[in-house]
């Protein structure tokens, strides 16, 4: 229903989370229209919530470059503008248990820095 949807995005938006609907956005191709949900907006904050943990817990520990098929594949992405194709590639990183844990914040960082979705917030605030 198009007023829960609504109510979502105005409390998402009225607290801390506007970053969480920007992840929502950034999901849909460009030249498509945007068609969020509630489940849409609560799975990009979950999603924001664990990226910014996880960035945290890899920048602790040793650096090391991105694969090269990772890099290469976000440059390809970044360049067509596709931010939908970026976000996959990181879904996917994120979860490959044979990239270093330095690799994958070598990747997500600059990402990061294009996206806009403050994923290092937490660096350095971890208490261990």
């Amino acid at each position: 229903a198009p007023s829960r949807v609504a109510a979502a995005l105005a409390a998402l938006l009225a607290g801390d989370e506007a970053l969480a609907v920007r992840l929502a956005l950034l999901r849909f191709p460009a030249g498509r229209p945007a068609a969020l949900s509630v489940a849409r907006l609560h799975r990009a904050d979950e999603t924001l919530q664990r990226w910014q943990f996880k960035v945290a817990c890899w920048a602790d520990l040793p650096p090391a470059p991105a694969p090269p098929g990772v890099a290469g594949a976000l440059r390809a992405a970044f360049g067509s503008l596709d931010t939908a194709a970026v976000l996959t590639v990181l879904h996917r990183l994120e979860v490959d248990l044979h990239v270093a844990a330095g690799s994958k914040f070598d990747a997500f960082a600059p990402a990061d820095r294009a996206l806009g979705l403050d994923l290092q917030h937490l660096v350095g605030k971890l208490h261990r």
